[in-house]
């Protein structure tokens, strides 16, 4: 199974960039605005860093919903530089409040991928038992056992009708055999006939004695007549003999043959009853399995339309707003503002990416679901509009962001860094529906200006005091509109 890839933005990389834009913008407010101002801006940036840092806890301002509220409040009172620092600082509060609910989203993306591996799972399943199923109940055995009855009928016939003829066989050697006993019997009475007259030769009379030798000459040839006659007997039975010996096997052989289909006949049943057998076992589990793909299908979509959409549209509107607020940061504020709207927008970029592949992944499922014929109903068009709908709204971020970036009007080392993660930007904006692009990109990180000791450096890179503050928010007007 093809498993989603879902990139994650990290709380711990935008958290230092939105206490460095923090810092940022207490040294870019402090030359504008009054005392209370400047106060105000200060305290807010102190509240930031120390909710970012995680040590609230306890504090008056605890997370990051106290200090969005508290941060709104204070810049209802301010005007000016101050008021477009303060903007800043809510947009640097409202993401790291999308950092949050990025990780819960992330715990929503990952349930929801668990959730379409387990349905794959099934579904196979499903598949599995719907084709032994299907081919269980092809198996029709009919024909072969109409056709193997035939065959052992025949032979059967086949093998009586040899059984007759060897029985007249073993009837007729049984008659030669008798007929040779009986002329056996026959030419040995002569012989011995013969042999009683020879002995009383001696004593017979002279004048007699040639009458007796012709008697003798008589038996003896009659003997020999018999014993021919049997011979030729034999003879005849010797010819029936093979006959029956070759009747009698092949009777035999159709016997067995007979035997043997009928118990391929059996065997061909059995084959059928356990098709049939086989066939509603699969046909109750394949039923069972799609009772339960329907059931997951549907916790599935719960989740998708409850709280994975709730989670990524929570996190992408904080970012949204980080962005609005830090684009009111001009003139004094000016790069700072860009930053941050440019590095909440790479993030929303990298969020609706997500989204989208995390949906794609349920729309290939959907079609899985359809192209393997389960009975439930599936809306893969629908789902994949909805990850359509979330990758355009993700290029679209991206560019707003490297617009953001271009437009910020830093120079040196830093700008030069923000035109090549521009460009980067653009190019990640041509990922096309379900690629994956390279969401390791940095967001722009100012940590290295958390202290006054960097203010000079920041100010290195900050535009000419007679630049037009405007032309660095060209990207954030743009996006207003």
């Amino acid at each position: 199974m093809r498993t989603s890839v879902m990139p994650r933005f990290r709380s711990q990389r935008l958290l230092p960039t939105a206490t460095g834009l923090a810092a940022m913008l207490a040294l870019a407010a402090g030359g504008c605005g009054d005392d209370a101002g400047r106060d105000a801006i200060e305290a807010s940036r102190i509240d930031v860093r120390t909710v970012a840092s995680g040590q609230g806890v306890g504090a008056e301002v605890a997370d990051y919903q106290a200090l969005i509220s508290t941060l709104s409040e204070r810049a209802g009172d301010l005007e000016g530089g101050a008021e477009q620092a303060m903007g800043v600082l809510l947009g640097a509060a409202r993401s790291g409040r999308a950092s949050e609910l990025n990780e819960a989203a992330v715990l929503s993306e990952f349930d929801l991928a668990e959730r379409v591996h387990v349905l794959r799972g099934h579904v196979a399943r499903w598949s599995r038992l719907a084709a032994q199923s299907e081919a269980a109940s092809r198996v029709n055995v009919s024909d072969e056992v109409r056709e193997l009855l035939e065959q052992e009928r025949a032979r059967t016939t086949e093998a009586e009708a040899q059984a007759e003829r060897a029985a007249e066989l073993a009837a007729r050697a049984a008659d030669l055999q008798a007929q040779i006993d009986d002329l056996r019997a026959q030419a040995l009475e002569q012989r011995s006939l013969a042999g009683e007259l020879e002995l009383t030769l001696p004593t017979t009379p002279a004048v007699q004695a040639p009458g007796v030798a012709a008697r003798v000459r008589a038996h003896l040839l009659r003997s020999d007549e018999l014993d021919a006659e049997s011979q030729r007997v034999e003879m005849a039975r010797g010819q029936v003999m093979p006959e029956l010996r070759e009747a009698e096997l092949r009777t035999a052989q159709l016997r067995e043959q007979a035997r043997l289909l009928s118990v391929a006949q059996r065997d061909a049943q059995e084959r059928q009853r356990r098709a049939e057998e086989d066939t509603r076992r699969t046909a109750t589990a394949a039923a069972a399995a799609a009772e339960s793909i329907e059931t997951l299908l549907a916790a599935l979509e719960n989740v998708r339309t409850g709280e994975f959409d709730q989670r990524f549209s929570a996190a992408a509107r904080e970012l949204q707003q980080a962005a609005t607020e830090a684009r009111k940061a001009r003139d004094v504020a000016a790069g700072s503002g860009a930053i941050g709207n440019g590095a909440a927008n790479q993030v929303l970029g990298g969020l609706h990416l997500r989204r989208s592949l995390a949906l794609l992944e349920v729309a290939r499922l959907h079609e899985y679901i359809a192209e393997v014929g389960v009975p439930v109903a599936t809306d893969a068009a629908g789902i994949e509009s909805d990850a359509e709908s979330a990758h355009q709204a993700g290029v679209d971020a991206y560019g707003a962001a490297a617009n953001a970036y271009c437009g910020s009007r830093i120079r040196g080392d830093v700008g030069q860094r923000l035109t090549e993660l521009a460009d980067l930007l653009d190019r990640m904006a041509q990922t096309p529906l379900g690629g994956v692009p390279s969401l390791a990109m940095p967001v722009p990180d100012a940590e290295g200006f958390e202290n006054t000791d960097n203010a000079d450096a920041f100010d290195d890179q900050m535009p000419d005091e007679g630049m037009d503050a405007t032309e660095g928010d060209a990207a954030g007007d743009a996006q207003d509109d």
